[in-house]
């Protein structure tokens, strides 16, 4: 039970737990606007599945700005080590790395 207390505690403190909250007012109220006084209260699935999606969107944005992220590092890498690597070994590595990662994709 202590530890059920604790985990509460670090979730309810902080900026990010006052931010949920003021984000699930201002959600509150935009369905309200939308739908009638009161629908989000009367129909809490509704809203839960608005934050669900809300919630894989951001998660899906933040992957793709880290892989982009990590797409300009490595090409970044690839344009120093052809400038450094006069027998393009590491270069044509590298490259052959990032084939069989974007092979999927195909």
């Amino acid at each position: 039970m202590e530890n059920i207390k604790k985990n509460n505690a670090k979730l309810t403190s902080g900026r990010g737990y006052y931010e949920t909250i003021c984000d699930l007012e201002v959600l509150v109220k935009d369905i309200d606007a939308i739908m009638g006084e009161g629908y989000a209260a009367e129909h809490p699935d509704f809203l839960g599945s608005i934050v669900m999606s809300s919630t894989i969107r951001n998660a899906g944005c933040e992957i793709s700005d880290s892989i982009t992220s990590l797409y300009g590092s490595l090409d970044r890498l690839i344009m120093i080590h052809l400038e450094k690597d006069e027998k393009h070994q590491t270069t044509d590595r590298l490259w052959s790395i990032i084939e069989k990662l974007t092979e999927k994709d195909k």
